[in-house]
């Protein structure tokens, strides 16, 4: 409530009752009498307070029309008043007009730069331009059996079968003859409604009284309720012991059911211990051993927090409160908490966070940290709108159904209950799994999906056409690959999916290709120096990668280690030193990781697959090039009469076969491209499956062990790791790509 700050001298009797009235918070009466004396009086500054202070008691009354008339009426005398700016912005919001609104924030926001509440409340617009909705989710429509002329607000499911529904009202024929200042309305009680009739054929009987047998409604303004899991303890919210001077406060009581009637207790230790402040709406956690209410108690982040408080069988009573948070609580206000039972989600109400008008009804997780919550849900709408929407509750035998509280599209703006049915999000993967270069299908490919919210792991085989399908979990990342390793293929790199943010019922695709690897040849960074065929340190470590990461992780696996060298050397020492190397790698797998020697073949290439164009030795040379297609050795194959291979090999070019080009120098390979050569190449064979998580490795150049020219070439290796050239790190592409 803003109070009347300014009181000119030598006011008017008028002014002075509007005054008093709008202190008093009868803000309806002083509505009206501000608006008479801004009419009657001739002074422009009495005119244009009392034009505002109607416009703030109309607000107060929820007479938002004749509020927004008011409040722009005083901008036209005082274009600057930061108070009207502000109140027109959230009332344009809160009817829905929501582009004036954004509008009418910038404007307010220029003048008052830092109000970070009326940022949020202008986010909240935005969101509701930019969220499109499909209402076919949700069908909400009015409770007609609840509702009445009156506010009826606050249900809460009061039966196991869902068939006793409790509710506030403010309806005549009610226990409290007191009317509240604000609206004149008369102070609420506590009314309910049970359906009978036989399965299948229930209605709802009338709105019945809960009077003075129930001991449920008081002389006071009754309010809020919640219930145990076995509707035999009620705690309700109670206003109305009010002390002259000061405002009323309301606490929570705790009542017990004894046969048909309830019996009402005393107010909770914790409200009795404060008289200060105001405490109510009351939720019970499924347990029954924690208590969600909303309190404007010291301790807050705003005005109105949500506090809980445990239960202690060892004392038989309530601890101390404690506030749920920044995850939760805001600089605005907080009402109407409920823990709902099947989705483990409190779902709470405010107008603190960006919102679509003025209340909105959110929701959240607990973690298993305590004090910290999941990301906060806005419902959107049509549970909430540009009105208040609040005091939501759930079905106690359907996930899917409840009942609210709102006041959207009311004229007088009065609170109705509407009932709530949610369609079921189905999302659901499907996808195919096909050979990458064959382009057909895999039938009965595995494909298997984690998840980032427990351990469950989901396994599929596609059917006949490489075809699965997988219905997923809402607001759930998935890790989804796929493998066939009976048909000798790679297992799929990973895709990420996720089912955050969808909202209606989707079918995601996620296909993959698998790339049989029979054929694949990947280069390992094993280098070793000039002549020699002992394992360095570096490819010590290169070589425990590969049998961690491939080896030991797929027992089924079996390798050919090649071993190449550099074309220096005859052609038959090259060989030979290969075999070597080859041997050296070999018999370092077996001895340091207990490899089966059966599971990998040496073989040494020696010079006959080199990798680059350089001469061989010696400086630059004119006009010749003693190479034919970069090679040192030409292959020879022998057939017999009818065309048939019989023999094949290589040997060196005759001088007579070198062949003198233009004058252009040829330069002889340095010792980088050299070690290019000398390399080692892993092929697989296969009686089950190879990873594809083989990781590059970069060259160890403070390696004491490499001479100063292998310490030249590693340095320019690791600069080279980018580039497509074998030798610089594990030259290997993924197998498989999800598409």
């Amino acid at each position: 409530m803003i109070a009347i700050a300014f009181y000119a001298t030598g006011c008017k009797p008028k002014y002075e009752e509007a005054d008093k009235l709008f202190k008093q918070g009868y803000y309806r009466q002083s509505a009206i009498i501000f608006e008479e004396f801004s009419k009657s009086t001739k002074d422009k500054k009495l005119k244009s307070e009392a034009i505002f202070f109607a416009a703030e008691a109309y607000r107060l009354s929820d007479e938002y029309d004749k509020a927004l008339r008011l409040y722009e009426k005083v901008l036209k005398t005082d274009p600057k008043n930061t108070k009207a700016l502000l109140m027109r912005a959230n009332l344009l919001k809160k009817v829905e007009k929501y582009r004036e609104a954004l509008d009418a924030y910038d404007i307010y926001l220029a003048e008052v730069p830092g109000d970070t509440l009326a940022d949020v409340r202008k986010q909240g617009c935005e969101l509701a331009l930019q969220w499109t909705e499909d209402s076919s989710q949700f069908e909400v429509e009015k409770f007609k059996p609840a509702n009445s002329k009156a506010n009826d607000w606050a249900p809460m499911v009061a039966g196991k079968k869902d068939d006793v529904l409790f509710f506030v009202s403010d309806r005549e024929g009610g226990n409290s003859k007191r009317l509240y200042e604000g609206t004149m309305e008369t102070w609420t009680d506590v009314w309910s409604l049970e359906k009978t009739g036989k399965k299948g054929k229930e209605k709802w009987g009338p709105a019945l009284y809960k009077d003075k047998t129930d001991k449920i409604s008081t002389k006071a303004n009754d309010g809020p309720m919640t219930f145990d899991s076995r509707f035999s303890t009620m705690y309700v919210t109670q206003c109305g012991h009010r002390e002259k001077g000061k405002s009323e406060k309301c606490a929570i009581y705790e009542l017990k059911k004894v046969g048909p009637e309830w019996i009402m207790g005393e107010a909770l230790e914790f409200c009795k211990e404060d008289t200060a402040h105001t405490y109510g709406h009351p939720a019970l956690s499924p347990d029954g051993k924690t208590l969600y209410f909303s309190s404007n108690r010291e301790g807050g982040l705003g005005g109105f927090d949500i506090w809980a408080v445990t239960y202690s069988k060892r004392s038989k009573s309530w601890g101390n409160p404690i506030n749920l948070g920044p995850d939760i609580n805001t600089r605005g206000n907080e009402y109407y908490p409920y823990f709902n039972q099947h989705d483990n989600k409190l779902y709470w109400s405010s107008d603190g966070w960006a919102t679509l008008g003025g209340l909105d009804i959110n929701n959240a997780e607990p973690t298993d940290e305590i004090g910290v919550w999941t990301e906060r849900e806005n419902m959107r709408e049509p549970i909430n709108s540009g009105g208040d929407d609040f005091g939501i509750t759930f079905f106690e035998g359907n996930a899917n159904k409840g009942y609210f509280s709102s006041n959207r599209g009311d004229k007088k703006n009065n609170d109705d209950i509407y009932s709530f049915d949610i369609t079921p999000i189905i999302i659901t993967i499907r996808g195919i799994i096909t050979d990458c270069n064959t382009k057909n299908p895999l039938a009965g490919a595995t494909v298997i999906l984690t998840n980032d919210r427990d351990t469950t792991k989901m396994v599929l085989k596609a059917d006949d056409q490489g075809v699965y399908t997988a219905k997923l979990r809402e607001k759930t990342n998935y890790e989804i690959f796929s493998k066939y390793p009976e048909k000798y293929y790679f297992e799929a790199e990973p895709a990420q999916k996720t089912t955050y943010g969808i909202r209606l019922t989707t079918e995601l695709v996620q296909d993959f290709c698998l790339e049989n690897p029979l054929e694949k040849v990947i280069t390992l960074p094993i280098f070793y120096d000039l002549d020699k065929a002992f394992i360095r340190s570096d490819a010590a470590r290169v070589l425990d990668t590969f049998a961690q990461t491939v080896l030991l992780r797929y027992p089924k696996l079996i390798t050919e280690l090649g071993s190449h060298t550099d074309c220096r050397s005859s052609y038959d020492y090259n060989v030979k030193l290969a075999q070597r190397r080859a041997d050296s790698a070999r018999t370092y797998l077996m001895k340091t990781w207990k490899i089966d020697s059966a599971r990998i073949v040496a073989r040494g290439y020696g010079e006959t697959q080199l990798i680059n164009d350089c001469k061989c030795e010696g400086g630059e040379v004119a006009g010749l090039t003693p190479y034919i297609e970069g090679k040192t050795k030409k292959m020879v194959i022998e057939k017999d009469a009818v065309g048939n291979v019989v023999k094949s090999y290589y040997e060196r070019y005759k001088p007579s076969e070198i062949k003198f080009v233009d004058e252009k120098p040829f330069v002889a390979c340095d010792e980088f491209q050299h070690q290019q050569n000398r390399r080692t190449t892993v092929r697989f064979g296969f009686e089950g499956q190879i990873s594809r998580a083989i990781v590059n490795q970069d060259v160890d150049i403070n390696n004491t062990n490499i001479g100063k020219q292998e310490k030249d070439s590693a340095e320019k290796a690791k600069k080279a790791a980018d580039a497509p050239v074998a030798g610089s790190g594990l030259d290997i592409s993924y197998a498989v790509h999800a598409k």
